[in-house]
């Protein structure tokens, strides 16, 4: 950060803060750290932290799979990346998974009500290995990002809506779990974007609380009893952070306890706050709530008026394993979703705008049956259903660039692609060169040459 912070903030934070301030004030003038989530499921972590060399890895102290880097690598032009293996994510955020370890179930119904760009979302998947996702964003440019980081990770159980918070109304009592990631004043990003601190006034604070509550009384709905309310922002003030909770509970929630370990210089209030002069990470607040009532009722089912599920080619289904799917069809294109959670989905179609749920498998054309990219990078591939080509890194980043490329020894037809073993996508080897299937969306946009690689 290089410009100065704005006065009325300075004369919030020194009688908080007191005789740390100025190590305070000094730590959002320096670098912020480098840190990546690992996905455990593409390859073990082991690997994954040898694929950082030469850039050293230790593992950010409350959260296992979370590496801090010691220095930014350009992660653009790495094709592990693009394969879903990591995520990179601030460190702070990744406190969500030693929440979820202590008080989400494996197999909750979770919704992450302002999800993008994705990564508290990605935390969550991969807590959920017999539970569902739900991740929404209003806006509709980043809840395309999110679609495509959660569709790189790979997990099947989940779905991504673009809806404004109150649209969830029309779903009471649905959920298990709601994370509600609050737009907020962002004083916690000063150190990394001069606009949070150009955008920052004591009339924004203001309005992101009033904006904050309205988003928590939706929560407050469609949360069912005795369901888990986790409470984030990336900002400091005590009016976005601990009023809010404080609200929270005078509507009936119950304040929780996160086991922390003193060694993590975490602050607690009734909530929890990462300062950057303390912790190896930005500014975060998180608090855990209960909303009061029968913690034993389940999720509450919408009646659906008609499924739009489906008997699927075999095409389609011999591509899939781990999993009893359902399949429906749209736009073309086969989609599937494990069967204990189509009613969710149906759900979900009849009462909000959904852009994207399950996996794309397959596109139906005439006779035809054309891989998704989803598909290569889910979780639930059968990696016997096509032959497979391993590429170096830079036939890899052609590909990621969607551009041409030729296999010489892949057999003609969809052939998998991957590097250090994890799925990139499909191309269609016609002998001379491949088409290439990559999502023109996704490409590497950046004009790179072999002189910009590490």
């Amino acid at each position: 950060m290089a410009k100065e912070l704005p006065i009325s903030f300075v004369e919030q934070m020194k009688p908080r803060l007191q005789s740390e301030y100025a190590l305070f004030e000094a730590s959002l003038f320096t670098e912020p750290p480098v840190s990546v989530r690992l996905n455990g499921r593409k390859s073990n972590a082991t690997d994954k932290d040898e694929k950082f060399a030469p850039v050293n890895t230790s593992v950010v102290p409350w959260c296992n799979m979370g590496r801090y880097l010691n220095r930014r690598p350009l992660f653009t032009l790495d094709p592990l990346l693009h394969a879903g293996a990591y995520y990179v994510q601030e460190a702070s955020s990744m406190f969500l998974q030693n929440v979820v370890e202590q008080y989400l179930p494996h197999d909750a119904i979770t919704l992450d009500l302002c999800a993008a760009p994705g990564g508290k979302s990605i935390v969550l998947s991969d807590w959920l290995s017999e539970g569902f996702l739900v991740s929404n964003e209003i806006i509709p440019s980043r809840c395309a990002i999110l679609s495509e980081n959660l569709t790189k990770w790979g997990n099947i159980r989940s779905a991504v809506t673009n809806n404004a918070p109150v649209a969830f109304e029309k779903l009471p009592q649905l959920f298990d779990a709601v994370l509600v990631d609050v737009p907020c004043s962002g004083e916690g990003m000063f150190r990394k974007d001069d606009t949070a601190v150009d955008e920052w006034s004591e009339a924004n604070v203001a309005n992101c609380v009033t904006r904050g509550r309205e988003i928590l009384e939706s929560a407050l709905v469609t949360l069912r009893d005795g369901g888990l309310l986790i409470y984030s922002t990336c900002t400091f003030n005590e009016q976005e952070d601990e009023q809010q909770v404080e609200w929270l509970m005078e509507q009936g929630c119950e304040l929780l306890k996160v086991k922390i370990d003193d060694t993590w210089n975490i602050e607690e209030t009734n909530g929890y706050h990462f300062w950057p002069h303390r912790v190896k990470g930005e500014g975060l607040f998180m608090a855990v709530l209960r909303k009061m009532g029968d913690a034993d009722r389940k999720s509450k089912p919408l009646k659906v008026r008609k499924s739009i599920f489906t008997k699927a080619p075999k095409e389609v289904q011999t591509v899939l394993s781990g999993d009893t799917f359902e399949f429906a069809v749209h736009n073309g294109v086969w989609r599937a979703v494990p069967k204990s959670f189509s009613w969710l989905v149906d759900s979900l179609l009849q009462c909000t705008k959904v852009v994207h749920w399950g996996v794309d498998v397959m596109e139906e054309k005439g006779k035809s049956f054309i891989p998704q990219q989803g598909l290569a990078t889910s979780f639930a591939l059968n990696r016997e259903a096509f032959p497979s080509a391993e590429v170096d890194r830079i036939t890899a980043l052609h590909f990621l660039s969607a551009e041409a490329i030729v296999l010489n020894d892949a057999p003609k037809g969809f052939v998998l692609l991957t590097y250090k073993s994890a799925p990139l996508g499909f191309v269609k080897n016609i002998g001379s060169r491949c088409n290439n299937l990559y999502p023109n969306a996704w490409r590497i946009r950046m004009n790179w040459t072999e002189a910009d690689l590490d």
